[in-house]
């Protein structure tokens, strides 16, 4: 629509009320006058019009929304109140942390409008995605050398395994590999990977031993590459946030080549302790209540 077709369309609306001879009336609720217009069979209030011109607002509302989650304990430690709440939820659809500013006060006080807050929804880490998007997935021996090589820098060494993964791994019969032994790996398999497995062995370490064909029939016995059970990896769960160590199981299989794959230990669990440390943060960075659910709508 035209600027011209606006304005005639305002000219035309205000000539009509005019026409209507409008009446301004008062409606009083729990004390309050609410003064509107009346023209025409509509009613119009006129309190929204007029805040259009306060020097400004009446009372703080809205909803800021964080990409970290400073940001958003630094918003809350602004504005909060006496009667400020954090609340937390977890689901399918992600994890979100939301301080409702103006909540309302315990006991028999009045209550309050709870429109202004703050939100922050955890958003999954780049690190977090990239293990997330591969885990349990069987990858050629060629994929599963690049993911290696890529993610080289989230591999950390046997010492920065959690007590939890160290028993586990001791329980499976698997030993924690170092980085080295990583990268080595992924040099060994890029080598070799239009290569043939010739022999594959168990070691009492909990590795394995995978030896391929060559090409050069006076090499005899072939080339080898040992196959740790397990490494660990550190990496925030959410972007911006504490790192955190992970156990990740090796496995393999020989049906028409060599195929690979990992599995995260637990990464449910892991998942939940992140965002339980998220909550503890803001609690104690807030100094505010926390509740585990959704406030009033």
């Amino acid at each position: 629509m035209s600027n011209e077709s606006n304005a005639q369309a305002v000219i035309s609306y205000i000539e009509r009320l005019l026409a209507t001879r409008p009446e301004v009336k008062a409606f009083e609720a729990d004390g309050i006058e609410v003064p509107f217009v009346v023209s025409g069979g509509e009613l119009l209030q006129l309190r929204s019009l007029v805040d259009d011109y306060l020097p400004r607002p009446r009372r703080r509302k809205g909803t800021a929304t964080f990409t970290d989650q400073t940001s958003f304990e630094q918003h809350v430690n602004r504005f909060k109140n006496e009667a400020s709440t954090l609340w937390a939820t977890r689901s399918s659809e992600g994890v979100e942390l939301r301080c409702v500013l103006n909540y309302h006060p315990s006991g028999d006080a009045l209550p309050e409008h709870g429109d202004h807050v703050g939100v922050y929804s955890c958003p999954a880490s780049e690190e977090w995605l990239a293990w997330q998007e591969e885990n349990a997935t069987w990858m050629s021996q060629s994929e599963f050398a690049s993911f290696l090589e890529d993610r080289e820098r989230d591999i950390v060494g046997s010492d920065k395994a959690p007590d939890d993964v160290r028993a586990a791994m001791e329980r499976l019969g698997r030993v924690i590999a170092e980085p080295l032994d990583l990268v080595a790996l992924a040099r060994g398999l890029r080598v070799h990977v239009r290569s043939e497995v010739q022999n594959e062995t168990n070691l009492q370490t909990g590795e394995c031993e995978i030896q391929f064909k060559t090409e050069h029939s006076a090499q005899r016995g072939g080339q080898t590459v040992v196959v740790p059970g397990a490494f660990v990896v550190q990496i925030p769960i959410f972007e911006r946030g504490e790192e955190v160590q992970l156990g990740v199981l090796l496995r393999y299989r020989v049906t028409d080549g060599i195929k690979w794959r990992y599995d995260l230990y637990r990464p449910t669990k892991v998942l939940e302790d992140a965002f339980h440390q998220a909550c503890e943060s803001a609690s104690k960075e807030t100094a505010l209540p926390l509740f585990f659910g959704t406030p009033e709508a």
